[in-house]
């Protein structure tokens, strides 16, 4: 009996939650469930760390929920302005990463040269001897 109506309950309270849902997604209804969801994933996280022995991780899994909320406008972006010397930091990380790129593109084009020249390389009995000979004349010259 107890269980019957223990059932009918949470189909009863399912159906309004996504009746709610459906009718206004934005609403306060919504938004309370998301907090809930957000709060029961958070201690299903600090649970699941703790049993896993995993103390580290719990600090990150307790601060991530409060700082999710934290979303800005695209006014609020277009407005705001980075601290001083972010800006120069940027494009002196965006040289080095062209730079990084330029290399190793050098660098394989360079590669698909030799390949394309002397054929796939394969380290097999031939290519040893191969090598072996090319030492030879390197050191006679």
């Amino acid at each position: 009996m107890g269980l019957t109506i223990s059932l009918s309950i949470l189909s009863v309270a399912l159906l309004v939650t996504s009746h709610q849902l459906i009718r206004s997604p934005k609403g306060s209804y919504a938004d309370f469930c998301q907090s809930i969801i957000a709060r029961l994933e958070c201690v299903w996280r600090l649970c699941y760390n703790l049993y896993h022995c995993r103390l580290g991780d719990i600090h990150d899994e307790v601060v991530c929920a409060l700082d999710d909320e934290e979303e800005y406008t695209e006014l609020e972006l277009q407005t705001m302005k980075l601290r001083p010397g972010i800006e120069k930091a940027l494009t002196v990380e965006h040289n080095r990463a062209l730079k990084k790129m330029n290399g190793k593109q050098t660098r394989k084009k360079i590669k698909d040269k030799i390949l394309n020249k002397i054929g796939p390389i394969r380290m097999g009995p031939g290519m040893i001897a191969l090598e072996n000979e090319r030492r030879e004349r390197r050191s006679r010259n």
